[in-house]
């Protein structure tokens, strides 16, 4: 009966709000910055990093501009700094994301993007290397991200996927023209 499907719905999204749910945005709403800042209370650091990163990043953040720093060391100078790796995205995009789980009393603990989650994903041996590359060829985009010994060092992410490059060759092979996924 619909009473029973209804039941068995609630239950199933109270089991999903005490989950551990993880979510990715598109990494095209997504910018990272390394910056260098005084050593300080951790409890700090956030808001250090979003005022140096709007200082800083290229473009400028714009007004809805949300942001999160990883510590990623220490740097031992005659004045101590921290080193962070500053994700920057739009609250618009995260939003959007984000609204579709927040309507049923879902938040996530991690907010992430693909490219992120794979370079979460390698084996510690794999941390150990000096210089990796991951390269992340969608349809749409193309995600890239250095790391040196498991740690994040560069992401850019370009609006050219593999949805782009086919068309592109069966156009000049067909004289054929594609739509653009959604």
């Amino acid at each position: 009966s619909k009473s029973e499907e209804y039941g068995k719905l609630q239950t199933k999204v109270k089991e999903l709000q005490q989950a551990k749910i993880a979510t990715a945005i598109h990494s095209r709403h997504v910018t990272s910055a390394l910056l260098t800042i005084p050593r300080m209370p951790r409890k700090e650091v956030p808001r250090a990093a979003a005022f140096e990163a709007r200082r800083t990043m290229i473009p400028t953040p714009g007004p809805d501009a949300v942001f999160d720093a990883l510590i990623l060391g220490d740097q031992k100078t005659k004045t101590s700094k921290l080193e962070l790796l500053v994700v920057k995205t739009e609250r618009p995009g995260l939003d959007e994301r984000l609204g579709p789980l927040q309507s049923v009393g879902i938040i996530p603990r991690l907010i992430t993007t693909s490219s992120f989650a794979l370079l979460n994903a390698l084996t510690k041996e794999d941390h150990q290397i000096d210089n990796l590359a991951i390269i992340n060829f969608g349809a749409t985009t193309l995600d890239i991200v250095i790391a040196k010994q498991g740690k994040q060092r560069f992401f850019r992410s370009a609006s050219f996927g593999c949805f782009g490059l086919t068309t592109q060759i069966a156009s000049e092979r067909s004289g054929a023209t594609f739509a653009t996924p959604g």
